[in-house]
């Protein structure tokens, strides 16, 4: 069964574009800011607790907030290391529900695009796995053809061998019946020669009763051998005709263009399973990395930073 290049081609077509789709970002614009924020957050506060960084005000809706700290006996600012960390702890436990917020918000979000992204991805392993149902299909008709033809092919040859071997049989027979009528008229005929060869070194008058006899012989042994070529002739041309037979020579033709096609095909799918598998371990890996750098170091930090300043406070 020929197929077209168009057709051939669909398979990478398809694949090398949905290949896109699989190892798309599944984030959306908004999650990713939902994630830059977390981080941010994250980072604030575990550098407020340890004491990098000391929160002086915050923006808000273009409102500039001052936070206060501690002040000391003469009314200044307290420069004390310990009303530092009183008004830092204050400060994480302001910014902990914001950060528990940031991190729900963020896990659902990745919850709403991991959604998403399974739609996109399932359309594009939905076109890949039609392009593959197709060459497989297409691969099952080519063997399928190729067995009827093939079973086809071998049933009209053992027709063939089982005439040629009939007639071989009859011709077989045919010059056991020559050899048999022709040894007789043949060893008169030898006989008759002798005879008149010895009463020629003899000097004796011509026999024409002899002569006679040794042309009829000699006649006989013509025609039988003449009836015994027709025969042969007859099994000749049907010989020729097994050989030559049209039906056979055009089995033979769509044999040959089948196995070809058949070869061909495995060779793609051979090609094409490699794509494949090398596609599918590229996706996994891909998700295994992602997993771990998108999502889980995100809420992980997330999670340290609203636990380190908690735990602080209990301890």
């Amino acid at each position: 069964m020929p197929t077209s290049d168009s057709e051939m081609s669909s398979f990478e077509e398809v694949t090398f574009s949905g290949a896109g789709q699989l190892l798309a970002d599944p984030l959306s614009e908004s999650t990713r800011k939902r994630q830059s924020l977390l981080l941010l957050l994250s980072v604030a506060s575990l550098a407020v607790f340890y004491g990098i960084i000391a929160p002086e005000k915050l923006s808000f809706a273009g409102i500039d907030l001052k936070i206060l700290g501690p002040l000391a006996a003469s009314g200044k600012p307290s420069t004390r290391l310990m009303a530092t960390a009183i008004n830092a702890l204050a400060f994480d436990r302001v910014l902990c529900p914001v950060l528990i917020y940031a991190a729900f918000a963020f896990s659902l979000s990745v919850y709403r695009d991991h959604i998403a992204a399974n739609y996109a991805r399932g359309l594009a392993a939905y076109e890949i796995g039609r392009v593959v149902l197709q060459t497989v299909e297409i691969s099952t008709a080519n063997s399928k053809e190729l067995k009827v033809v093939l079973q086809e092919f071998q049933k009209a040859n053992d027709a063939n061998h089982e005439r040629y071997v009939s007639m071989q049989k009859e011709l077989d027979k045919t010059f056991e019946e020559f050899k048999r009528n022709l040894e007789p008229i043949r060893a008169a005929h030898a006989s008759a020669v002798e005879k008149f060869e010895q009463l020629r070194r003899e000097g004796a008058p011509r026999n024409s009763e002899l002569e006679n006899r040794m042309l009829g012989l000699g006649w006989q042994m013509s025609e039988l051998s003449k009836k015994h070529d027709e025969v042969l002739m007859g099994y000749s041309n049907d010989m020729d005709k097994i050989q030559g037979d049209q039906s056979m020579k055009e089995l033979n033709r769509k044999l040959d263009e089948l196995t070809e096609e058949s070869f061909r095909l495995s060779k793609e799918h051979r090609l094409r399973t490699r794509i494949l598998a090398d596609l599918n371990s590229k996706v996994r890996l891909w998700k295994r990395l992602w997993n771990v750098l998108e999502v889980a170091f995100p809420l992980l930090f997330g999670v340290v930073a609203i636990l380190v300043p908690i735990w602080a406070l209990i301890s």
